[in-house]
This record gives structure tokens, sequence and C-alpha cells, in this order.
């Protein structure tokens, strides 16, 4: 094997790697401010908009009133997460 063929296979390898990582799901879990059932389903329906394949819930019993958000990792990008709830005047912050 040549240095382009084993350049080619490593290649491969690393990019399936990436695509691998980008369609695992993942579960983003973020402290809000959110306190009703109805702002929950206006915010639930508005994120569904702008991550159709999500999977979207609040657990307003819990004391950060959480915010749960489990679709592949490709399609979750917290910061526009985060700006879109600011943008409707929701405190809101990524959970570690």
């Amino acid at each position: 094997m040549n240095f382009y063929q084993k350049a080619l296979v490593y290649c491969k390898k690393d990019c399936m790697s990436v695509l691998l990582l980008e369609n695992k799901k993942v579960v983003e879990v973020f402290k809000t401010d959110v306190e009703s059932f109805a702002k929950a389903q206006f915010v639930t329906r508005n994120l569904k908009e702008l991550i159709p394949h999500a999977k979207i819930n609040f657990d307003l019993d819990d004391c950060d009133h959480i915010l749960r958000i489990e679709a592949l990792r490709s399609e979750i990008e917290v910061d526009s997460i985060v700006h879109f709830a600011k943008k409707m005047n929701i405190q809101i912050e990524v959970l570690l």
C-alpha cells in the first residue's frame, strides 16, 4: 500500500468517526425560569420549529424548571437554543 492509499484509508476511517458522532443521540439539559404549563408548551412548540426531530420536554416540578432536548448531536446547537430562549425573555443556562 503506497502513501496515498494509506492516506485515503485513514481519511475514510476519520470521516466515518465524525459521521458516527454526528448521528449519535444526545440529551442537553437546561435550567430555566419557565414556571407555567402554558409557557412550557409555547417554548416547546417554538423549539420544535428550530429542531423538528427533537424530543423536547420540561420538568416544571423540579426546582430548576428543567428543559430537556434529545436529538442527534448534529441537530443540537446549544448556543442557538440559549439565544432563542433569551429572545423569548426566558432565563436559561446549560446544566453540565
